[in-house]
Order: C-alpha cells, then sequence, then structure tokens
C-alpha cells in the first residue's frame, strides 16, 4: 500500500502546477531584467520612440503574461492539461516555423525586412497552412504594406532597405 495518500493524476496534476509557477517565477525574472536593461536606453528618442520603448514594454508584457502563469496554476483556472508529445505532422510544423524565423532573421538585413516579411507570410500560409496561392500571396503582399505603412510611414521606424533600396 503505498505511503502517499495522493492519486497519481493528482500528483501530476501538482508536478504540472509546480512547473508552472517555476516558470513563471523565471520568466518574472527575466522581464525585471530586460526592464532593468531598457533603463539605460533612452525610452523617447527626438520624434519617435527610442531604443529603450520596445524593450521596455516587452519586459513588461513578459511580467504580465507570468503573472497570468502563476495565477492560472495557483487558482487551478487553467483545468486539467495533460503534456502530450507533438504528432509527426505537428513537429514538422514547427520546425518549418522556426526554420522560416531563423531564416528571416538572417537574411532581413541582407534582402530587405519587408522582402523578408513578405515572403515569411508567404512561406507561412502556403506550405505550413497549406492555403490557395492567391489568398496566400494576397496577404503576404497587404501585410508587408502594412507593415510599410504603419512602421515607415505612421512610426518613421527604418526597416533595413535590402534589396528595395535598389528601387530608390
Amino acid at each position: 500500500m503505498p505511503s502517499n495518500p495522493l492519486r497519481q493524476s493528482d500528483q501530476d496534476a501538482l508536478r504540472g502546477k509546480r512547473a508552472d509557477q517555476l516558470s513563471a517565477a523565471l520568466w518574472i525574472g527575466v522581464g525585471i531584467i530586460v526592464i532593468q536593461q531598457a533603463e539605460s536606453l533612452d525610452y523617447m528618442g527626438e520624434y519617435a520612440p527610442g531604443p529603450g520603448f520596445l524593450l521596455f514594454w516587452l519586459g513588461v508584457v513578459t511580467i504580465a503574461l507570468a503573472l497570468t502563469l502563476v495565477v492560472r496554476a495557483t487558482l487551478d483556472l487553467g483545468g486539467e492539461t495533460r503534456l502530450a508529445i507533438p504528432s509527426a505532422h505537428a513537429a514538422r510544423q514547427m520546425l518549418l516555423v522556426a526554420t522560416v524565423l531563423f531564416a528571416f532573421a538572417f537574411l532581413a538585413d541582407k534582402v530587405g525586412f519587408l522582402v523578408c516579411i513578405a515572403l515569411m507570410f508567404l512561406f507561412l500560409l502556403l506550405v505550413v497552412e497549406k492555403r490557395e496561392w492567391r489568398f496566400s500571396f494576397i496577404t503576404a503582399l497587404v501585410s508587408a504594406c502594412a507593415f510599410w505603412l504603419v512602421f515607415e510611414l505612421l512610426l518613421q521606424v527604418r526597416f533595413p532597405p535590402g534589396l528595395l533600396a535598389l528601387l530608390r
């Protein structure tokens, strides 16, 4: 007869809660460090947000999400969750997304941010989501234009031009 009065499923749930709480504590620490680092940068530039703006808010959002995780784990608001190993299809999709994000980060300076963002959306919609090519192409084009409109025109944030520098 086992000495622990908790059933195996209860023990697993308790371990899951503890893992979530520990993970949240780690992310709260990361958020605090990010905010501290942001304080050494200018929050606002002369006419636009400075380099510390995004970093500060990234830290704030990280802490807020971590606190949400703590509350969910502590008050058991998440319901019963089980750790599941992804299927081969899901693992392939995760690998494709990670690869395209890596390629985007690596090529954005050389090829250009807007070209890379359009190609990334096109790839994700066509290959990962298996959408129709017309929808994928239009969505990628509209997304790149929206990035250009919001960041380049409205916020005056300059992206690496890459190949688009040839058109200027």
